[in-house]
């Protein structure tokens, strides 16, 4: 018999545990002596054979009678023995990453079981001798099989109030399904459904429903589980419109519809009333909304906002992936808990004078918009760090621009900005600037000021000839001289060894400008401070120190 094996039944019938964990021991099979001998008459109640390499349960395993949870995960099991249907006690099993394509029908007999996990197998077809037994069963989870169906007396099964489906190829679901009234989780994402059973707006206990990346057209025109309802999910189906219990999700802390066909106005003028006191996380993002109602100013616990675009900002192309939202409600900033907002890629031409009241906003991107300027009071939002301004048409900052002295990330590439406004100088934080394709006939000299910078664009101007972007600090690395190379490869090494460190580890310790006047002696200097290659500095300035993957693009 296995050591490890030999001291974990050791251990049991010394110290008489209920519990024989026996997982990661690199098991290929159960010796059959180990329960009808060794174990025979003990009082086990738990067995964990979790990670090892079995094909197989013994057929001795009846003799552990007393057994209420199995665990076998991530074994190589094809089969379950018969003999598993007189573990009369069991309450759960778990069988989760096997080789499972069906499960026994003798599993029918354990009539007290609670759990059953069987995650990541092969199982094709949920039988339905199963579901008249399962009279206690709570929680089934079958994410990650290849089920095409449930039978229609899944709905016998009324017990069960956590049911996670996702990731199989569910088309549809029996009319009984809304007979399962104590449901309070349940997950059916990543499946191939267009549409819910009439019965599904039976269900009243739900507290987390996940429909996402299905090819959902619409929903129930009722729910009874509205009110209660927590958390729901129902991104990358192909919703149009959303029905008006949407303003009676009193509870409801996520939302997220993300990746839809939303067009319009499509929630219910009453929104915000609903779940004002509730909702923290919205997304609302890829869709086609033209118009939020004016209840969303009551949102007072909203932290994270997402209206714009479902891409990566370094995969975003000159296309409209957000919304189409040509203005925000007057009162949107009354949502002054929102720590996150991403209003990109829509078609916004102002703020509301509001905007300024979102006193806890960290996060903001504003991307690819139609604004010509930021009102005033734009620099009362004080606590700022990162700010997204790329692709608008902005020919000026305000003033107040210079009051966000928390920032430390900072785009306003692509815009028609001819210079910065006096206070910018006082961003003292700031660490990124992309000023790329701007209207900037010379360095700003606000920038002389900003000595954390570290990563900088401002290719793409109208800068004279003879005046550059200088950063200094930069140096050349050369390798260390290996003791094996020939002398003639060494002079090889230093020319290929430049080291034009990426954008964000230069040390930038100031801005210059460097004209014809003054040249050499700024060459000479340079040599004696960093010695660094000036024409690798330029080619840098030119291929890497772009900010983002690309700035322009189909």
């Amino acid at each position: 018999m296995n050591s490890d094996i030999c001291a974990a039944v050791k251990d049991v019938l010394i110290s008489g545990t209920q519990t024989l964990n026996l997982s990661s021991l690199d098991l290929d099979e159960l010796p059959s002596d180990v329960f009808s001998k060794e174990l025979k008459g003990t009082c086990i109640l738990q067995l964990n054979v979790d990670y090892n390499d079995l094909v197989e349960i013994p057929k001795d395993i009846d003799t552990l009678c007393h057994l209420e949870e199995l665990s076998v995960v991530g074994n190589q099991l094809k089969r379950l023995p018969k003999e598993l249907s007189s573990l009369s006690q069991l309450k759960k099993l778990a069988l989760n990453e096997n080789e499972l394509e069906m499960i026994p029908v003798e599993l029918s007999s354990l009539t007290k079981l609670e759990t059953i996990n069987l995650v990541g197998n092969q199982i094709t077809k949920w039988h339905g001798e199963f579901c008249e037994y399962f009279v206690n069963l709570t929680e089934l989870h079958l994410d990650e099989n290849k089920l095409y169906a449930f039978p229609e007396s899944f709905g016998l099964m009324k017990a069960l109030r956590v049911l996670e489906v996702c990731d199989n190829n569910l088309s549809t679901l029996p009319e009984s399904f809304g007979n399962l009234t104590q449901l309070e989780t349940l997950n059916l994402s990543c499946n191939e459904m267009k549409q819910l059973p009439k019965s599904f707006e039976k269900l009243y206990s739900l507290r987390s429903l996940d429909i996402s990346d299905n090819k959902l057209e619409y929903l129930p025109e009722t729910f009874n589980s509205a009110p209660q309802l927590q958390y729901f999910y129902a991104d990358k189906n192909v919703l149009s419109a959303l029905p008006l219990w949407f303003d009676s999700l009193h509870s409801l802390i996520r939302l997220s519809l993300s990746n839809n066909q939303l067009y319009g106005n499509p929630l219910p003028p009453d929104f915000g009333h609903g779940c004002a006191e509730t909702l923290q996380f919205l997304d609302l993002s890829g869709n086609s909304i033209m118009e939020l109602p004016e209840s969303m100013g009551e949102l007072k616990v909203l932290d994270n906002l997402h209206l714009g675009s479902t891409i990566n900002e370094l995969e975003r192309r000159n296309f409209q992936n957000g919304n189409w939202l040509r203005k925000l409600p007057e009162n949107f900033g009354y949502m002054k808990n929102v720590s996150k907002l991403h209003l990109d890629e829509n078609q916004l031409i102002q703020l509301p004078e509001s905007f300024s009241c979102l006193e806890n906003l960290e996060w903001l991107d504003l991307g690819q918009n139609n604004l010509e300027f930021l009102p005033d009071s734009f620099g009362n939002l004080l606590n700022l760090w990162y700010l997204q301004l790329s692709k608008n048409h902005l020919h000026y900052l305000p003033e107040s621009f210079g009051n966000l002295t928390k920032l430390t990330d900072l785009r306003l590439d692509n815009n028609s900005l001819t210079g910065l406004p006096a206070s910018f100088g006082k961003l003292l934080e700031l660490q990124t600037l992309d000023l790329f394709n701007n209207c900037l006939i010379k360095i700003p000299k606000e920038l002389f000021e900003l000595k954390k910078l570290t990563r900088l664009d401002l290719d793409q101007n109208d800068f004279k000839s003879e005046k550059i972007p200088k950063l200094t600090g930069f140096q050349i690395h050369y390798a260390k001289q290996d003791s094996n190379m020939k002398d003639d490869d060494v002079e090889k090494t230093k020319a290929c060894k430049v080291n034009c460190d990426p954008v964000d580890k230069i040390g930038i310790e100031c801005l210059k400008e460097v004209g014809s006047d003054d040249e050499e002696n700024v060459k000479e200097k340079d040599q004696e401070e960093c010695n660094y290659n000036e024409n690798a500095l330029r080619d840098a300035m030119r291929r890497g120190l772009s900010i983002w993957k690309s700035h322009t693009g189909k």
